[in-house]
């Protein structure tokens, strides 16, 4: 090996350019290296590089890293990656060489993950260890071969054995799919929660990392799910892709770890993703294997083999998939593009203004003279203008009813719910005098209509509250008996859902109740201090007196307004979405209606937003999403960080903050809290603002059908309640 040199070098743009000549074959691994060797970590990338004449012949790279060990002590390590020595170099002791230099360059420990089953005889010889491998575990979905058909009969035994389990386990746990990765203090909870008994050696996957991991990465296919519980909380982090061929990957792990959790992920992967062909699950996490033997996962004979250079050869060490750059590489391997991210709002505005020719399909005639014409999408979309004129001209709530939430709610679920869109303009002779914007779906044996902007015993989305058809308000009254006409003169099986609606305004047509909800308004447009005056004791305190507590004993605190940009659309629905994880278990909006609101925000309502923090310390600990129209302020959803001081609730103080601000803006007439109950009382009550009442009504066009509703509504009442008192029954004989 004369004239060759082995030594250590800092990773530079100018390095990694002479080593892309030994992987002619594999040019996908240049699309990695500025993310994979770049600085982080406040750590240096370095590289044992060997040269011949200056000319580089063999490579090692590392990756830093920090590991915890059984103490939870954080200790600086790297991963080895990226070995290889050119084809004319091989078989001559370079590669001992090069390991021999990495051994002396690095005192700290040495990771390697998926070694080949040359190089593995090589690192043993040189005094690396290998404690454990990463399991491989997979549940076979779609058998091809008599082993898998095997394997997949099995799998269906064991979860046919748990279905009452299973469904127990989707009871106690909430699973969602998020489309980012939850804040800092989400990731630094369940990582506490994940090391609480601390019997392992793992890679430190805290929130800098799973940025850098998972966030950062080139190819950002990686899916966040969030599993939580109503009563403790957010439970687990779990990071997967799906791969070609419809396979599940999952890639992380983080939080609390029992059957049934593994069970809840495992069943809302199988409804959300019915095509997936496998479920793979490569971990050597304890913990997880009793979850993933009962469910039907086979732990495979084989599994990546990982070794380490460090004083924790015998320790038990805890390995994910998403560890070191295998993961990765296959990624890149199987996409040779980068993944574009497009901006839904900005797909969204394009639609708003698609020009289109106002018309419709004339389908009803109503006694009272007023013909109804069903729209097409693109009409609706050409209509901005003309339906806000018309909102200005009628009771319709400005919010709600604008064109923009009901285009924006629309462009995020009508499609994705699979509903057939049924808006309404109502003429009388050549002029529109209303709008009922109206979607269209089958369940069971009912055609079912409800208004765009919610889907009640549909499926979750943003909650549009003070809904109602848009008439001209000089001729409502004679407009709501003409809808009672049209519905009556549907198909005897179809029923009109109107939910959130102030009021019956079509009495004497056969409806069902389904539920009543409260919101309170708040008059503001007096004096500050009489309203202060009005409050009980406790919500004075907790509202406004305990503000002085915090400025005490806190060098700062600050009432922050944001300024909307997306950048800070993200941080703040991220800020908002993590106080909901930690306290309820699941966010307050998933990626959908994250997406709804983002769009809503940047187009031309954003400018009404009022969205703010409540920063203690420089800490964000209470964020507040709130939107003035008109004259009023709707509060749409508040966060708060729970323990953070037994003194002080950070939500009421927050809202106290809020509604002082809206005292003080003389063009603000009522705060607004809409409907919406506390974990523990009807909080709202106590800020002496008045009640509005909420109703969710179902018309249907024929008695006889209303009649079978509320029998089969009754009946099924009572199977509840029958099998809950047998329960209790069966409970206390044992």
């Amino acid at each position: 090996m004369s004239g060759i040199t082995v030594s250590t070098e800092k990773v530079t743009d100018e390095l990694l350019a002479e080593v892309a000549d030994l992987y002619v074959v594999e040019q996908y691994k240049k699309s990695l290296w500025a993310w994979q060797f770049s600085h982080r970590f406040e750590r240096d990338v370095l590289a044992i590089v060997a040269r011949d004449n200056g000319r580089v012949v063999g490579f090692n790279g590392t990756m830093p890293i920090k590991i915890v060990d059984e103490h939870d002590q954080k200790i600086d390590a790297i991963w080895s990656c990226d070995f290889i020595v050119a084809p004319d170099y091989r078989g001559k002791g370079l590669g001992k060489a090069i390991k021999d230099e990495m051994a002396k360059a690095f005192t700290m420990p040495v990771m390697s993950l998926g070694i080949s089953d040359s190089a593995f005889p090589l690192l043993l010889k040189k005094g690396w260890r290998a404690p454990v491998r990463l399991n491989v575990w997979d549940l076979l979905l779609s058998p091809k071969t008599a082993k898998q058909v095997i394997l997949f009969a099995w799998s269906t035994l064991c979860r046919a054995g748990l279905l009452i389990a299973i469904n127990r386990a989707q009871n106690k746990f909430l699973v969602e799919e998020l489309s980012y990765l939850p804040s800092r203090k989400v990731i630094d909870y369940l990582w506490a929660l994940h090391r609480q008994y601390k019997n392992t050696v793992e890679v430190l996957r805290d929130y800098d990392y799973l940025i850098w991991r998972y966030v950062d990465c080139p190819f950002q296919c990686y899916q966040f799910l969030h599993v939580g519980s109503n009563l403790d909380g957010s439970k687990a982090i779990i990071i997967f892709r799906i791969s070609t061929g419809n396979n599940i990957e999952v890639v992380d792990f983080i939080g609390y770890a029992d059957a049934a959790l593994v069970s809840s992920v495992v069943a809302f992967w199988l409804k959300k993703y019915p095509d997936t062909t496998a479920i793979h699950w490569n971990t050597s996490l304890s913990k997880l294997h009793a979850g993933l033997l009962v469910n039907g996962f086979v732990k495979k004979s084989y599994g990546s083999r990982f070794a380490t250079l460090s004083a924790y050869g015998q320790n038990n060490w805890g390995l994910v998939a998403g560890d070191s750059d295998g993961d990765f590489l296959r990624l890149a391997k199987e996409q040779s593009y980068f993944s574009a991210i497009k901006d839904s709002s900005e797909e969204i505005n394009k639609a708003f203004i698609a020009p289109s020719k106002l018309d419709g399909e004339l389908i009803f005639h109503s006694p009272e003279g007023f013909d109804y014409k069903r729209i097409s999408e693109e009409a609706f979309y050409s209509m901005e203008l003309l339906w806000d004129e018309l909102i200005a001209k009628s009771d319709a709530n400005p919010l709600f009813m604008s064109w923009q939430w009901i285009a924006s709610w629309w462009r995020q679920w009508g499609n994705a719910l699979s509903l057939k869109f049924h808006v309404l303009l109502v003429f009388e002779q050549e002029i529109i005098v209303g709008i009922i914007p109206f979607y269209q779906y089958k369940k069971r044996f009912l055609n079912k209509y409800q208004m765009i902007g919610n889907a009640w015993g549909l499926s979750p989305t943003v909650r549009s509250e003070y809904t109602s058809p848009i008439f001209l308000r000089n001729k409502a009254d004679v407009l709501y008996k003409s809808l009672h006409a049209y519905i009556k003169a549907q198909a005897f099986n179809s029923s009109f859902i109107f939910s959130d609606i102030l009021k019956n305004a079509m009495p004497t047509l056969s409806c069902w109740e389904h539920r009543i909800d409260v919101g309170y308004k708040i008059s503001v447009n007096g004096d500050f201090n009489d309203y202060l005056l009005s409050l009980g004791r406790m919500t004075r305190l907790k509202a406004f007196n305990r503000r002085m507590y915090l400025i005490e004993h806190y060098p700062s605190v600050e009432f922050q307004w944001l300024i909307i940009t997306r950048e800070s659309l993200d941080d703040f629905f991220n800020n908002l979405n993590s106080f909901h994880l930690l306290r309820w278990g699941k966010p307050c909006f998933d990626k959908f209606a994250v997406n709804f609101h983002k769009s809503f925000l940047l187009g031309p309502m954003g400018p009404n937003a009022l969205l703010s923090y409540l920063r203690v310390d420089g800490k964000i600990v209470s964020a507040s999403y709130n939107i003035k129209i008109q004259d009023v302020i709707y509060n749409i959803q508040s966060g708060y960080l729970e323990l953070f001081d037994k003194k002080v609730s950070l939500g009421t103080l927050h809202m106290g903050w809020l509604i002082e601000a809206a005292f003080k803006n003389h063009s603000v007439n009522a705060f607004d809290f809409l409907a919406g109950f506390g974990r523990v009382e009807d909080y709202k009550k106590h800020y002496q603002g008045d009640a509005i009442h909420f109703y969710t009504l179902q018309y249907f066009s024929s008695f006889m059908v209303r009649a079978l509703f509320g029998a089969h509504f009754f009946l099924k009442k009572l199977t509840k309640k029958t099998a809950k008192y047998i329960k209790q029954a069966w409970r206390a004989r044992r």
